[in-house]
């Protein structure tokens, strides 16, 4: 098992950050239940949160103004996890790591979940 621990403070790791459910309501349509997610580099997981927050407010995020229209803090109900399985292997969604890998999931990940690995 991969310990984040041990992997230098100056390396950067990927993040999967999303946001809690939101709820939109359109007219004459049911409410549609939905999250802002998105992959960040960071040396650690308190820096990862920071960089989201940066980038949600860059794209602008709907999450952002529903938290200043609330006067809340933009951090909370944010929810972050490494995207470096315990094998060592990345299944984030930064375009250098799509491109290096052969693989859309790590296969000793795949085989363990008892699923064929497709071809």
């Amino acid at each position: 098992m991969i310990n984040l621990h041990e992997i230098k403070k100056e390396q950067k790791l990927h993040w999967s950050v999303w946001t809690p459910q939101m709820t939109s309501y359109y007219e004459d349509e049911p409410p549609e239940q939905w999250a802002d997610w998105i992959c960040v580099e960071a040396p650690t997981k308190r820096e990862a949160l920071i960089e989201a927050v940066k980038q949600f407010r860059k794209n602008g995020s709907e999450w952002i103004q529903y938290q200043r229209d609330d006067n809340a803090n933009p951090f909370s109900g944010l929810q972050v996890e490494s995207t470096i399985c315990e094998h060592g292997n990345c299944n984030c969604e930064i375009d250098e790591c799509i491109e290096s890998r052969e693989f859309d999931i790590c296969p000793i990940c795949y085989k363990e979940t008892d699923l064929e690995i497709p071809e």
